[in-house]
C-alpha cells in the first residue's frame, strides 16, 4: 500500500506545554510517513502554546481546537478523538513533551497493513530527560508474541508509542473513560484486550520524557496516579489468563496498596494509612519486599 492510503490521525492535548511543543510538533513533521493529520487540543494555556502552535498554522495537516476554558486531560483526550476525520484509518496519542522516533509511524503502519488481526502495535521506548538525553530503555516483549496478559499487572508500553486501528477503537465508549484522570491509557488497553490483539514491534518508537513536573512525575498527582493505577489492577485482572499472571496482579496490588499507606501517612491520615497497610497484607504479604520503579521495569523489559 501506498503512503496516501493509510491516513494517522495523531491527538495532541496541550496545557501549558510551551517548553517541549516545538519538539514533539517537529519529530510529526520528520517521519518518513507523511499522510498524517494532527489533531491539537490547546486546554487553555496561560504560556506561549497558543503563539507556538500559530507558528505551525500553515499546514493544513495541523488543526487546532482551543478551549476557552480548562478541562481534565481526559475529557480532552475525548475531544479530540472527535475531531477526527473519517477517512482516519489509524490512530495516536502524542503527549507535548514526547518525540517520535522518525520512521515509527511508517514501520507502525507497514506491520499494521501486513498483520490485520492486531488492532493495538506499540514500540520500544527510550527514556529521556529534560534535556532530551536517553538515559534508559524499556523494550517489552516483541512480536509473534502478545502482551494482552501483561496488562493484568503492568502498561509495558507508552502512550505516544501506541498506533490504533481506528475501528477498533471506535468499538470502546468514550473511547477514554473521563473517571479515570491519569491511568486513561492503562484503562483503554485493558478494555482493547478484550477485542483485538495487543503487541510490540521490535523496534524503538518514542522518548519518553520523565521528568519532576511531568503528569507522572509530579508529587502532587502522586495520591491520583496510584489510586488510578491501583483501579486499573483492579479492572486489569480480567486480563490474567494464567495463575501466574493472577498472581502477579495480586502482588501488583499489594505494592500500590503499600505506597499509597505511604502517601496517607505523610500526610497524616493514620485511618486510612492503617487500612491501606492492612490491605497491602491481606493482598501480598511481601509488597514491602517490592516497589515498581523504572529501574525494576527496566530489568524486567531489558533490550
Amino acid at each position: 500500500m501506498t503512503d496516501k492510503e493509510n491516513t494517522v490521525g495523531v491527538i495532541l492535548t496541550v496545557f501549558n506545554g510551551d517548553k517541549y511543543l516545538e519538539s514533539a510538533i517537529n519529530s510529526l513533521l520528520s517521519q518518513t510517513h507523511s499522510n498524517w493529520i494532527l489533531y491539537v487540543v490547546e486546554n487553555a494555556s496561560v504560556d506561549d502554546t497558543k503563539e507556538i502552535l500559530n507558528l505551525y498554522s500553515k499546514d493544513p495537516r495541523i488543526k487546532v481546537k482551543f478551549l476557552s476554558k480548562n478541562i481534565p486531560r481526559t475529557y480532552a483526550l475525548n475531544q479530540g478523538y472527535k475531531m477526527l476525520s473519517s477517512d482516519i484509518e489509524y490512530v495516536m496519542i502524542l503527549d507535548d513533551d514526547d518525540i517520535l522516533e522518525p520512521s515509527w509511524i511508517e514501520q507502525a503502519v507497514d506491520f499494521l497493513n501486513r498483520e490485520r488481526d492486531i488492532g493495538v502495535l506499540g514500540g520500544w521506548i527510550h527514556l529521556i530527560d529534560e534535556t532530551g538525553s536517553k538515559y534508559n530503555t524499556i523494550c517489552a516483549p516483541a512480536y509473534p508474541k502478545l502482551i494482552n496478559e501483561m496488562f493484568a499487572y503492568t502498561f509495558p508500553v507508552a502512550h505516544s508509542s501506541l498506533v490504533f486501528r481506528k475501528s477498533v477503537v471506535d468499538r470502546i465508549p468514550g473511547p477514554y473513560d473521563t473517571s479515570v484522570p491519569i491511568g486513561q491509557d492503562w484503562d483503554l488497553c485493558i478494555k482493547l484486550c478484550a477485542v483485538t490483539k495487543i503487541c510490540v514491534l521490535d523496534k524503538y518508537s518514542v522518548g519518553w520524557r520523565r521528568y519532576d513536573q511531568s503528569i507522572t512525575g509530579n508529587s502532587s498527582n502522586f495520591l491520583v496516579s496510584r489510586m488510578d493505577k491501583l483501579g486499573n489492577l483492579t479492572s486489569g485482572v480480567r486480563c490474567a489468563k494464567s495463575f501466574k499472571s493472577y498472581v502477579k496482579n495480586r502482588n501488583r496490588r499489594g505494592v500500590e496498596n503499600l505506597a499509597i499507606a505511604l502517601l496517607y501517612f505523610r500526610d497524616r491520615n493514620y485511618l486510612k494509612f492503617v487500612y491501606r497497610v492492612l490491605l497491602s497484607i491481606y493482598q501480598s504479604p511481601f509488597a514491602v519486599l517490592f516497589n515498581n520503579n523504572m529501574s525494576r521495569i527496566k530489568n524486567l523489559y531489558d533490550c
